[in-house]
């Protein structure tokens, strides 16, 4: 799969500054629901924010334009395919980060190095993080390169999920591990995959999960830990990334071609834009996200 590569062609995303963190539980160790129904795109919007940091239902282009903006492109090194550079970026007053539950907790003090803040909104120097950015139209299915063996792996560590936002293949493996001296519950909220609701011992074998339908914002929760949350974002081709804490998505690869490209975030929705794909070259986007 191609999460972060650069990519080039004749598009591009109108930045601007990003934020903190906010809330912490998309998929959240929570026994209420946060998917809505089922988008027809296969997208799985979420429900509003509660105290414990759950995610709030995205709505389309929420907060921010409604397109994404293109760029001049620029020279790239791949001769038979083309690029893709996206900036996102943040425009307003973030919200304020603030300590979950893991940080009092007992059982959630093992691992020092995990930030036990809100993590669903994460602005740093004006740039959004964990924005997923996919090819939503135009990928000619017999370009499709198979489905890789590399498993995708979600980690359960000092109670909170990690990473925030992952993106998986139809077909591919995803691993859910559990790295904590405690026990979680993994429930997978699936609108179009099989839904599934598992208790995790510590230190068991990590848990495996495949999914056969495309389906964006799949939530993981726990029962044990409201706080805890995740997106997953199943798609059927390896042309998706996931921004970076500089907004920055970067996917190479991409056969020449015309192509909609959409930026998906968990609280401020949606974004989408045109972009021409050429060979040797990498198209530009950037995006504004806006507070509400």
């Amino acid at each position: 799969m191609v999460a972060a590569r650069s990519h080039r062609s004749t598009s591009r995303f109108a930045l601007v500054p990003l934020i903190v963190l906010l809330g912490a539980a998309g998929l959240a160790c929570s026994g209420e629901p946060e998917g809505a129904a089922a988008e027809s795109d296969g997208s799985a919007p979420e429900s509003p924010t509660a105290a414990d940091g759950s995610a709030p239902t995205p709505g389309r282009a929420r907060g921010g334009t409604r397109e994404l903006v293109l760029g001049e492109d620029q020279a790239h090194d791949e001769v038979e395919f083309g690029a893709l550079h996206v900036t996102l970026a943040f425009e307003g007053t973030p919200p304020e980060p603030f300590l979950l539950g893991a940080a009092s907790s007992p059982e959630c003090k093992h691992h020092p190095e995990v930030d036990q803040r809100s993590n669903l909104v994460l602005v740093q120097d004006g740039k959004l993080a964990n924005v997923f950015v996919t090819l939503k139209s135009g990928v000619d299915p017999a370009r499709v390169p198979p489905v890789p063996e590399t498993p995708v792996e979600l980690d359960q560590r000092g109670c909170m999920y990690l990473p925030r936002v992952s993106g998986v293949r139809v077909g591919q493996k995803l691993l859910v591990l559990n790295s904590d001296p405690t026990a979680h519950n993994v429930n997978l909220q699936a609108k179009r995959n099989k839904a599934s609701n598992r208790s995790m011992g510590a230190n068991q074998k990590a848990l495996e999960f495949v999914f056969d339908q495309r389906e964006l914002g799949l939530r993981a929760k726990c029962d044990i830990h409201p706080w805890m949350g995740a997106e997953i974002h199943v798609e059927e081709h390896p042309w998706f990334g996931i921004s970076d804490s500089g907004g920055a998505v970067r996917i190479t690869g991409i056969p020449p071609g015309e192509y909609t490209v959409e930026a998906r975030h968990e609280v401020y929705g949606t974004q989408s834009g045109k972009v021409t794909i050429q060979a040797g070259r990498a198209s530009r986007l950037t995006g504004t996200f806006r507070a509400k």
